[in-house]
């Protein structure tokens, strides 16, 4: 029997919990003024994406519904990349209703 799997959990929280600072998400927000891959900038990025999964998980909290989805710095990252990717390569997408009956 293989007793790896706490390891595995622990990196799963770790992948989770660390953005992927990424050019598409770097130039999706505003605060951040160009692509600089330092420390700095880094936490600069993480700081800025952890505060908008508080800010959705409180939100969610508020709204108490039981499909509400629990928003990881991850998450965000990964929203936020889809939306910068969609808006360049396809913005009619989300101009769309057809998202609002999914």
């Amino acid at each position: 029997m293989v007793k790896e799997a706490p390891q595995i959990h622990y990196w799963l929280r770790l992948v989770q919990s660390a953005p992927f600072m990424a050019d598409e998400c770097l130039m999706a927000i505003p605060d951040i003024e160009g692509i600089d891959y330092t420390t700095k900038e880094y936490l600069k990025f993480a700081t800025h994406i952890n505060s908008v999964a508080e800010r959705l998980n409180k939100a969610n909290g508020e709204v108490k519904r039981p499909d509400a989805i629990s928003w990881s710095p991850h998450k965000v990252e990964l929203a936020l990349w889809t939306h910068y990717v969609v808006s360049e390569h396809k913005p009619e997408l989300l101009s769309s209703e057809d998202i609002y009956d999914l």
